[in-house]
């Protein structure tokens, strides 16, 4: 049925159900995927100020572009305690992902991007820090990285922060065309032996492209983990200003009546519904469709020390794909959900775990939307 012109005076009176099957015939309605976009910080209100005051200039700053990191759901999962000029991280056990996430792997990947910023910035700043990780274990209240930050005579560059700043999650539908050899090549060399490239048109890009179709479809049907998401959908304007985390639609530059329809007519509820499982879907196929290639991080071992240091490595390349204009989006339901993420390291023929799989393409359309993100106080115990 061709629609033709849509009434919006008249939309405002229909019944709620039938407001949403409208939306959904228009192909509005989209489930919110996992992390964030482009960079502007929240102001938290509950801030531990105390706290902060012990903090000086320099670590402020660094905590503050630490706080653009990207993470699961934008949990942002991670606590810092001041000691001077050390900061102890650890991770926040109430912002892990306890369905998707049992093992805690992109909970640790999470951390690591977040010390990968801080450290990238504090160089960036002209500062040094000095790390040192305690994996042995994870648990809640335990230190899993020692922090100190060296001043030094190094001079700064704001080219590194305004990467950092800059950085977002493109979940659009991306330009037909492959990644240039150039573009990939200075990919890969971040990490010759862990970054892997396969084009969309490859038997091997084909095959992720089916095995994350079938991966998001197993996970939106599934009642525990599309609950678990819900949690971090957001729903309350007010919300945004309140916690600052979570995912928000302007994160995907959802503006006007879209916008209009997420605030007035969605709540957790209509997240586990049907309409907006299969409409999320949907849109999943579309981006699969409109994806030149994939980049694949692997790690040595899957040792906390290996995940950590691919924690890092990811936070670079993403970096590296703002500086050069290549449009980004982690998909990580093929690696949660079984048998996919058993079927495809084998598949692709790689020897290490794979830790991520990232769609890859060129985009004509401006940045959108912003990272919706807790003030750097926030995170300080």
């Amino acid at each position: 049925m061709e629609i033709k012109e849509v009434k919006f005076t008249k939309m405002i009176y229909m019944d709620r159900k039938e407001f949403i099957k409208a939306m959904t015939a228009l192909g509005i309605v989209a489930v919110l995927p996992r992390d964030v976009v482009h960079a502007q910080a929240i102001t938290n209100k509950t801030t531990n100020n105390k706290a902060m005051q012990r903090a000086d200039s320099t670590i402020q700053q660094i905590l503050s572009y630490g706080m653009h990191a990207p993470s699961s759901h934008n949990t942002q999962p991670w606590k810092v305690k001041l000691e001077g000029n050390r900061l102890k991280v650890f991770g926040d056990f109430e912002r892990r992902l306890r369905i998707v996430d049992p093992n805690n792997r992109e909970f640790l990947l999470s951390i690591s991007a977040f010390i990968e910023t801080i450290d990238l910035a504090a160089v960036a700043m002209g500062n040094q820090l000095k790390i040192e990780p305690f994996l042995d274990s994870i648990s809640a209240d335990k230190e899993l990285f020692s922090v100190e930050v060296k001043g030094s005579n190094l001079s700064s560059t704001n080219a590194t922060l305004s990467l950092i700043e800059n950085r977002f999650t493109d979940r659009k539908n991306y330009n037909f065309g492959e990644i240039t050899d150039k573009h990939i090549s200075n990919l890969q060399d971040l990490d010759r032996e862990n970054v892997h490239y396969f084009s969309s048109n490859s038997p091997s890009g084909k095959l992720i492209s089916e095995l994350q179709i079938e991966a998001f479809t197993k996970q939106s049907n599934d009642k525990s983990k599309q609950l678990e998401l819900s949690d971090w959908l957001r729903f309350d304007k007010d919300q945004k200003e309140k916690l600052g985390d979570g995912l928000f639609p302007e994160m995907l530059g959802l503006n006007g009546l879209p916008k209009f329809v997420w605030y007035s007519f969605f709540n957790k509820k209509s997240a586990v519904g049907s309409s907006f499982i299969n409409q999320g879907i949907k849109s999943a196929v579309e981006q699969i469709k409109h994806t030149s290639g994939f980049l694949v991080i692997t790690s040595n071992s899957r040792e906390s020390i290996s995940i950590y240091e691919s924690g890092r490595l990811y936070q670079k390349t993403l970096l590296k794909c703002t500086e050069l204009s290549i449009r980004n989006h982690t998909i990580s339901q093929i690696l949660e959900e079984v048998p996919m993420k058993d079927q495809i390291g084998d598949n692709l023929e790689l020897k290490k775990p794979i830790q991520f799989i990232i769609r890859l393409g060129y985009s004509n359309q401006n940045g959108y939307g912003k990272h919706i993100r807790r003030s750097s106080n926030s995170i300080i115990t």
